[in-house]
């Protein structure tokens, strides 16, 4: 009878402890700024930088970026994303052949082949289609997988352009007009899912049972 206690209770103890660091939360991060749109210059070689603010998470899991933009034409444009360690990739060198970014979901959960420079049609997403995604050109945005969400992640899109017109990037929920009739955009986001942080109740609860394990060890070693 001591065995199969001493068995339950380290067993109750690993279990808890092995969920509670396998948890995962998903989490979306609107961008940064006051206004429902942003401008995104034109100009040739100039670098308009946007930002997230993330504020959970441990260790990520999985990461999509989602662009809602406005551009004139999205061929001259790149884009890359950084972390708050300064891990940086290039989302893509040059965007499809369309005019603007229409929800475009940048993950690598997209189909296979299905890249941002390699399109031909609108760069048009949906966040809950995965087939309508597309996949970074160049680095998988598994670059950032393990690395501590937490701080400022920036997206700097580049215009190589020939002095384009300016463009405009939209916060979620903006009424856009991709010229079928005004629509709420899903807007600019970035999505992360990284292993939850415990709260400190969870690790008292985790202490307790790892004594009640040791408890019941030192019980069993002098019976």
């Amino acid at each position: 009878m001591k065995f199969i206690t001493k068995k339950a209770l380290v067993l109750a103890s690993l279990l808890a402890a092995g969920i509670t660091a396998q948890a995962q939360v998903t989490t979306t991060y609107p961008v940064n700024g006051v206004s429902n749109s942003q401008v995104i210059s034109g100009t040739s070689g100039a670098q308009t930088q946007f930002t997230f603010s993330v504020t959970s998470g441990s260790s990520i899991t999985d990461i999509r970026l989602q662009i809602s933009a406005s551009l004139f034409d999205t061929p001259n444009y790149s884009a890359t994303l950084r972390a708050p360690d300064n891990t940086s990739i290039t989302l893509f060198n040059t965007a499809g052949d369309a005019d603007n970014f229409q929800n475009t979901v940048i993950s690598d959960s997209a189909p296979g082949g299905r890249t941002v420079s390699g399109s031909s049609s609108p760069l048009q997403s949906d966040a809950s289609t995965p087939t309508t995604w597309y996949r970074p050109d160049n680095s998988l945005l598994s670059a950032f997988s393990g690395k501590n969400p937490v701080g400022t992640w920036t997206l700097t899109i580049i215009s190589g352009g020939s002095n384009d017109p300016d463009g405009q990037l939209y916060k979620p929920g903006t009424s856009v007009d991709w010229g079928s009739g005004p629509e709420l955009t899903q807007g600019t986001s970035l999505t992360v899912t990284a292993t939850a942080v415990p709260e400190p109740s969870t690790y008292a609860m985790i202490f307790g049972l790892g004594m009640m394990g040791f408890a019941a060890v030192r019980r069993f070693k002098n019976s």
